[in-house]
């Protein structure tokens, strides 16, 4: 499988979604040619219930919301508890849209041990990603004991 994610020259990391709306002729042709190739075509998109259908229509067959804004929510500096709540609605509204277009639905983006809880009782992601915040641990703990924790955060109340 392969994930199409925007990236701008200057991104240290991706800082949302792919915009669909624009790129949707764009992407539907590299789509095709993936899929002609046996590669499952996913997008990384931010969660906006007006893509589902665009994804879909353009030949994928799984989305990855993007859970940045979220991340940033619960976080650090900017953490604004109001602010998560919106974004956590956000993306079960998104996810749901996805699903029912029937897309497979995973996120990711700045999830951690602390944000990653609430995001799993709001919808049931059977993926998600994962990789900064597991590998910054690993540095302090260990990769075994980071991963512990992360599945550990992510077991139902």
């Amino acid at each position: 499988r392969t994930t199409l994610v925007p990236e701008k020259r200057a991104e240290l990391t991706t800082e949302g979604g792919l915009d669909l709306a624009r790129f949707a002729a764009d992407v539907a042709r590299g789509g095709e040619r993936l899929r002609a190739a046996g590669i499952t075509l996913s997008l990384f998109l931010d969660p906006e219930p007006p893509l589902a259908a665009i994804a879909r229509d353009v030949g994928a067959s799984m989305v990855e919301i993007h859970t940045g804004a979220y991340s940033h929510a619960t976080e650090g500096p900017t953490a604004d508890p109001a602010a998560a709540e919106r974004e956590l609605v956000r993306i079960e509204v998104a996810a749901r849209a996805f699903e029912k277009a029937g897309l497979a639905v995973h996120a990711g983006h700045g999830l951690t041990v602390r944000n990653v809880g609430a995001l799993l009782r709001r919808y049931p992601f059977t993926e998600l990603s994962i990789g900064h915040t597991l590998v910054s641990r690993s540095v302090e703990v260990g990769l075994a004991a980071a991963v512990r924790e992360m599945r550990e955060a992510m077991r139902p109340l």
